[in-house]
């Protein structure tokens, strides 16, 4: 099978006027990668990071020649190190990022804390896919969840290589990428956390209806569940049905 089309839509909602929360997309040799990240901070400081975050994600591609994700993510972190590194304050700065190759009919994926979700028919999984406590079944869909290294793309106590993980598409999947800002946001009744799990819940829900709808979906439930609370972080979420 071969990837012909693709739907999406893109939920992005920074903070501040500026945002530590970007959006990449790049094509080479008949590659496509998208990717969506978080860089620290947001308003102005988390804006400059981004700038040097999505540099060093080019010049891992076009510079250096890497072409899987996971080979892309350790060499972005070796250039945003270095960047950093000619301050003469200790900077900890970097990116968490969901991180994926398409190329016919698949997906290549690497990330760094935040996973990549991908919904799918319950009837076209595997045995192992519908045993596995990461994958959430709801009715005639179910939300398939692959992990990220828990480790941002910078300087961390622990740096080990970035793990990658490839996944054959079929037609009607739905895939999601996104940061921590919508789980994060307060609101509801009691003031409390949106969380992974009722995102999760919500996305399932939406499966009948197409991207622009989604959207509109998603964009509604999060101003309804904000109410008079604050947004206390950038928030991005990008849908992409094939």
């Amino acid at each position: 099978m071969r990837i012909l089309q693709i739907h999406l839509f893109v939920l992005f909602k920074p903070k501040d006027v500026v945002s530590g929360e970007f959006y990449w997309l790049e094509s080479l040799n008949g590659s496509t990668y998208f990717a969506v990240a978080d860089c620290t901070g947001h308003g102005v400081p988390g804006a400059l990071v981004s700038v040097v975050c999505s540099n060093a994600l080019n010049t891992a591609i076009y510079e250096f020649g890497n072409t899987t994700p996971k080979d892309i993510l350790n060499q972005t972190r070796d250039l945003i190190i270095s960047q950093f590194e000619k301050n003469e304050a200790q900077v900890q700065d970097g990116m968490d990022i969901v991180l994926g190759k398409f190329e016919d009919n698949k997906i290549t994926y690497a990330g760094a804390n935040n996973p990549l979700w991908i919904v799918r028919k319950t009837d076209l999984l595997t045995t192992e896919q519908k045993e596995t406590k990461q994958t959430n079944e709801f009715g005639e869909f179910s939300l398939l969840e692959f992990q990220a290294n828990r480790q941002p793309v910078g300087p961390h106590h622990i740096e080990t290589d970035f793990k990658e993980e490839s996944i054959e598409l079929m037609a009607e999947d739905s895939l999601y990428f996104f940061t921590d800002g919508f789980a994060d946001q307060f609101g509801g009744k009691k003031g409390k956390k949106f969380m992974r799990k009722r995102l999760k819940r919500l996305i399932l829900e939406l499966q009948y209806k197409p991207m622009p709808e989604q959207y509109n979906h998603i964009n509604m439930a999060l101003s309804e569940w904000m109410g008079d609370q604050s947004q206390v972080d950038d928030i991005s979420l990008v849908g992409i049905k094939v």
